[in-house]
């Protein structure tokens, strides 16, 4: 978990094609030669830096961030659910969802895989915040139909229909907004309904899929008592052709090793949310496992349950995590899991995640003298001590500016 190299250059540049892709990256003094009649965008002494990724979160649940702690279970009862059901609201919805990009983007965050609510409307709203303030993001609607409160429940057959004109409008959208098949987890969904999710995504294969996955002991053994007849749980998401290169499964804290061959016998991607996992008392992510195995991992906020916004608070919580187990990361590859890794995990590796040639220039330009502590040490030491300086005290006021496809975003 140590190999991930940083590669820095001082007083370096980016040139930028008008489709927004990286023409190449170097010292200032050679592109400036290379490209004598671009225009140049003058960042002075600040960081620019690839732009984060964040491969698992909620957009309903971002008021619900700072709620007093209780297990997932319990969490889902008695906070999640009634969030949620205000999103049956379209102005309410365009308003939250606006505040939920401009702070991915005061955090540094480019691109995001977000749940919506279990509402059709409420996702197209979440959809046209994105397209129109420059986002890269995948979304999905919300399903679940049973074991959850009467205000959610509709018919199979609706609840097809919608996601279908949702992925008809939005999917693959300028290359930036891409739909996701998102049931909640396995023991809210019907069978009928995983069967006919199932068949969309055979329907659309292009299509993301994401859902929950082994995060909490209790919800484990719920999920055994209700489909006795099936192997673990991450194979009843196989038997309704639910895992895949584009599948995103949250949290997997507690995977048996069936549950590792299947991961690897898919091509199935993790998604780790240690601010999440650590706030509900979830567990201990085995991320050493995952990487013995070969299974891309990405890291994740996870709003509401998790505390943060800010990748760089995701990085020092999963740095601790793994501490405690006696597996250490260091700085760059903590880096990776949120950058490069996380576009692995959203099978975005080819895009995003860092800055080759041919890539999308989506990056961030951080700022570290606004930050009083970080100030203090920077500059004068190794570029892999001041990334950890970053990653344990960073948080949204080292962010200058934020840059998708080439074009700064509104902070």
């Amino acid at each position: 978990m140590n190999s991930t190299q940083l590669r820095t250059y001082k007083q370096g540049a980016i040139a930028v094609d008008s489709h927004g892709k990286i023409i190449k990256v170097g010292p200032g003094d050679f592109i400036k030669e290379k490209f004598p009649h671009a225009k140049i965008n003058d960042c002075g002494q600040n960081l620019i830096m690839p732009g984060f990724i964040d491969t698992h979160t909620h957009f309903p649940q971002m008021d619900m961030i700072g709620s007093y702690g209780k297990e997932l279970l319990d969490w889902l009862e008695t906070y999640t659910y009634p969030e949620e059901a205000q999103f049956n609201d379209q102005l309410k919805s365009r308003r939250v969802a606006r505040r939920f990009f401009n702070e991915l983007f005061q955090n540094g965050t480019t691109t995001a895989a977000i749940y919506s609510s279990p509402y059709a409307l409420s996702t197209h709203e979440l959809f046209s915040a994105a397209k129109s303030l420059g986002a890269r993001a995948i979304i999905g609607k919300v399903h679940m139909n049973c074991r959850v409160p009467e205000n959610f429940q509709v018919s199979c057959k609706v609840d097809i229909e919608e996601t279908e004109q949702l992925i008809t409008e939005w999917h693959n959208l300028e290359d930036r907004l891409h739909y996701a098949i998102t049931p909640r987890f396995a023991p809210v969904c019907t069978e009928e309904l995983l069967e006919l999710l199932g068949q969309l995504r055979a329907k659309y294969p292009g299509v993301y899929v994401q859902t929950h996955f082994a995060e909490n002991q209790k919800e484990i053994e719920w999920v055994a008592g209700l489909f006795p007849n099936d192997k673990s749980y991450l194979s009843i998401y196989e038997r309704y052709n639910l895992l895949g290169d584009k599948t995103i499964l949250g949290h997997g804290i507690y995977p048996t090793e069936l549950e590792f061959e299947l991961l690897k016998s898919t091509n199935s991607k993790i998604s780790h949310c240690p601010t999440s996992n650590l706030f509900l008392g979830s567990g201990l992510f085995p991320l050493k496992k995952y990487i013995q195995n070969n299974i891309t991992v990405g890291l994740a906020t996870d709003i509401g349950a998790g505390t943060s916004f800010s990748l760089w608070q995701t990085m020092n919580e999963a740095y601790k995590i793994q501490k405690l187990q006696g597996n250490p990361i260091s700085p760059a590859y903590l880096l990776y899991l949120a950058t490069l890794g996380a576009a692995e995990t959203l099978a975005m590796k080819d895009k995003i995640g860092s800055f080759e040639p041919g890539k999308y220039a989506d990056f961030q330009v951080i700022n570290w003298r606004n930050h009083r502590l970080i100030r203090e040490k920077f500059d004068d030491r190794s570029p892999e001590e001041n990334l950890f300086a970053l990653i344990t005290m960073g948080d949204d006021r080292l962010v200058d500016s934020t840059w998708i496809n080439g074009k700064k975003v509104s902070l």
